[in-house]
């Protein structure tokens, strides 16, 4: 997606127009992560959550609409920093940073001579 601006003034050469490219612009970034175009609404009514839901709403809510660094929430709410970060993504704040969601490995066991005997 690309947007023209309107001719230049007369100084300029008449018709020629400036391009700006908006896919190749960076994303912004906070604490390390793409922010994602998505905004954050606070529920009207929190009272009728669950704890834990209303614990990710609270981290979400700080980190979009107060604009808290990810060190000050988990200093805040006693969080870490892997469930801050887990509840960000989940509720599409910000961009995964792993390429690709590996399935853990799994290792099979190896048996010893010494038991068969």
């Amino acid at each position: 997606m690309a947007l023209r601006t309107p001719n230049l003034p007369s100084d300029e050469k008449a018709g020629s127009n400036i391009e700006v490219n908006c896919m190749n612009s960076p994303a912004p970034e906070r604490d390390g992560f793409q922010l994602t175009s998505k905004s954050f609404v606070v529920p009207t009514d929190t009272s009728r959550l669950d704890p834990a839901l209303k614990r990710k709403t609270t981290i979400c809510n700080l980190f979009a609409n107060h604009h808290l660094p990810l060190r000050d929430i988990m200093r805040i709410l006693d969080e870490t920093y892997a469930s801050i970060v887990g509840t960000l993504i989940e509720f599409g704040l910000v961009h995964e940073r792993r390429h690709s969601r590996q399935e853990p490995v799994k290792i099979e066991r190896r048996h010893t001579f010494f038991r068969s005997l």
